[in-house]
């Protein structure tokens, strides 16, 4: 008999992966998107996928107290997401790495009423 995994044991387990707008299905699917030329296809579909394994193992987990969300933290001021970079993003409004983590950390929070299987940009739920 194998033990239960440490995130099913734990009274408020929670997973949290990074994805990013560009890829929501919607905004794949969506020629008018404000999105729509920002082609990067193996970035876009491990992102696609990491979504769909948010769901799937939401679903998993349902019974155990554990929630996992996916969440886009925007244009976040790194090496990646620096503001010189040119017609990517709305660097008006970017964020240090730390304002980007506070914005989600009440999805790690212990409460019952913590979301799963949603997809968040800030603390809005947003469609996949």
């Amino acid at each position: 008999m194998s033990e239960k995994p440490s995130l099913i044991k734990a009274s408020a387990g929670r997973v949290l992966n990074m994805a990013t707008q560009v890829a929501r299905l919607t905004q794949l699917a969506d020629p008018e998107s404000p999105l729509k030329d920002d082609i990067c296809p193996a970035y876009q579909a491990s992102k696609v996928a990491l979504n769909a394994m948010t769901v799937l193992f939401a679903k998993e987990f349902r019974d155990s107290g554990a929630k996992v969300n996916s969440v886009c933290p925007g244009w976040v001021l790194t090496d990646m997401g620096h503001e010189d970079l040119p017609d990517y993003g709305d660097a008006a409004h970017a964020m240090t790495p730390a304002e980007a983590v506070a914005a989600y950390l009440w999805l790690l929070g212990p409460d019952d009423d913590v979301p799963t299987a949603g997809f968040f940009t800030g603390r809005e739920q947003v469609d996949w």
